[in-house]
């Protein structure tokens, strides 16, 4: 029995740290896609990153890859289209899973 329970745990753990990369990877690749809209806009400094802040805001929210497509697209109206944020997003994506497995080794 013990050998059940200690094999529901292991999957347990596994399945919250899993969880946990996918958020933390949600959220930097948002604020790389902020970053990213900043300078299409000419922001930079820590103007930049306040600006890409409220992009990481959006891995709040219950869909957060929806969220953050729909404020780019917003932001970013007559500079990008939306095929080209989508791309980014998805070209950001393991970028953004590599960064938070180097910070967690």
């Amino acid at each position: 029995m013990r050998l059940l329970q200690d094999r529901k745990q292991a999957l347990e753990n596994k399945f919250a740290h899993e969880a946990e990369l996918e958020f933390k990877t949600d959220a930097r690749r948002n604020k790389l896609l902020g970053l990213w809209a900043a300078k299409k806009l000419a922001i930079s400094g820590d103007a930049a990153e306040e600006f890409a802040a409220e992009y990481v805001k959006t891995t709040l929210s219950p869909t957060p890859r929806r969220c953050v497509v729909d404020k780019a697209t917003q932001d970013l109206m007559g500079h990008v289209s939306a095929a080209e944020i989508h791309n980014k997003l998805t070209e950001l994506t393991p970028h953004a899973r590599k960064g938070v497995l180097e910070t967690t080794r």
